[in-house]
């Protein structure tokens, strides 16, 4: 389970000496190796839940993204 990936991480709580505290701040994902299935009908699903960006170094197979449209049912 990769339930980290788009989560918030906490923001420094002491300044950073270099000053940089932006540079800290937490910007997108980031992933070594993304494997999806082997074909299409076995594509993997990837469900991002926040808007920054998820970069991906390796990335093999099949995935699918399913982003949510902000619609919200009653």
């Amino acid at each position: 389970n990769n339930e980290w990936i788009g989560m918030e991480r906490p923001t420094p709580k002491r300044e950073r000496s270099s000053g940089d505290n932006a540079a800290y701040l937490y910007k997108g994902s980031k992933v070594r190796n993304l494997v999806g299935g082997s074909s299409p009908s076995a594509a993997g699903i990837l469900h991002p839940i926040d808007a920054r960006p998820i970069t991906i170094q390796n990335y093999s197979g099949y995935v699918n993204a399913v982003y949510k449209t902000g619609v919200v049912k009653a």
